[in-house]
């Protein structure tokens, strides 16, 4: 099974568009979004739509940002306009989402609704977990925590372990009452305005992690957890530099094995507003999956960035100097 595994798109039209088209290209069977769909960028309803009616995520392959949470209202608003940070974004970002909200609620409400609807963690293959930020039973940490190091994939990996039965024995107990696979997620809501508890899309039955991707820091990585001779734990290995080697070597083939006892933590970057490029482009990642080996390709796609920088200038002039700089130093 081929997969595209996009994150961050950010209101990014020419960017989501582009990668779309290379990943139709590459006839994969399904897409996964992890997360951040509004934000900084000029178009979100266009982006909303098109993600769901035109490329197809399912409910159970789509999991929600911090920027999606902060036009939602979920995590704490801003007490006062600071210059270096507003709650959980900067004041420049935070302008942005603020104009976001309001765009989809006069004329979007639909695709706020479907924000509101997707879930904080996923698994919509067995063994396979989706979260946009660090996996936890804290709905702050999981929407937003940078799993920027290796340490943070093993705890993350660990909290899966923990949190993962206790998910799946309430989805068998709430199953009468909630239709599969989509059950409420019984962590901590801390410090967020959430009347109820976020949604989850574990299944009753589970699988301990074999591949978990993650989004959130706009730079592409991927680790292997590895074992010693003797079957102990030594740590994660970074493997980015085989996995990006795809990305200017097509050729390349990276296969990972072994899943089961050495789980891969990958992330495919940014859609929208990739950090880790030297000059804008749409980053993700292409999937094989089967079931315990995998193969990740990362692909790097050009766009009209002129465009969206134009876009920006137009709607957003008190925050454009700053998305602008995003955009030329990605």
């Amino acid at each position: 099974m081929r997969i595209a595994v996009f994150s961050d798109i950010h209101a990014n039209r020419p960017a989501l568009e582009a990668a779309t088209r290379d990943a139709w290209e590459h006839n994969v069977d399904a897409f996964y979004f992890l997360g951040d769909l509004v934000g900084r960028g000029p178009d979100p309803e266009w982006c909303a739509n098109y993600l769901k009616a035109q490329v197809g995520v399912r409910r159970a392959a789509w999991v929600a940002g911090n920027h999606d949470w902060m036009a939602l209202e979920r995590l704490d608003p801003p007490v006062a306009f600071g210059e270096t940070s507003v709650g959980d974004v900067g004041k420049y970002d935070w302008l942005v989402i603020r104009r976001h909200r309001q765009v989809l609620i006069e004329n979007a409400p639909q695709s706020l609704q479907d924000l509101a609807d997707a879930p904080l963690l996923a698994s919509p293959l067995p063994g396979v977990y989706l979260a946009h930020g660090l996996i936890s039973n804290s709905a702050r940490n999981i929407v937003g925590t940078y799993a920027r190091h290796k340490t943070q994939a093993e705890d993350g990996y660990q909290a899966a372990l923990a949190l993962l039965p206790q998910l799946a024995a309430g989805a068998a107990v709430d199953g009468a009452e909630h239709a599969p696979p989509e059950f409420w997620l019984p962590i901590a809501a801390d410090n967020c305005n959430h009347d109820t508890y976020a949604i989850h899309c574990i299944g009753a039955e589970w699988w301990s992690p074999r591949l978990v991707l993650v989004g959130h820091t706009h730079v592409a990585r991927c680790w292997q957890r590895v074992h010693t001779q003797h079957g102990n734990h030594s740590g994660w290995l970074d493997r980015t530099h085989e996995m990006a080697a795809t990305a200017q070597h097509t050729h390349e083939t990276i296969w990972f094995e072994n899943l089961a006892t050495q789980p891969v933590w990958a992330n495919p970057g940014s859609i929208g507003f990739a950090r880790d490029t030297r000059v804008s482009q749409a980053s993700y990642l292409l999937v094989d999956w089967q079931g315990d080996r995998v193969r990740l390709q990362l692909r790097r796609i050009p766009y009209d960035v002129g465009k969206v920088i134009a876009r920006i200038e137009q709607l957003y002039p008190e925050s454009a100097a700053y998305l602008v700089g995003l955009l030329r130093t990605a």
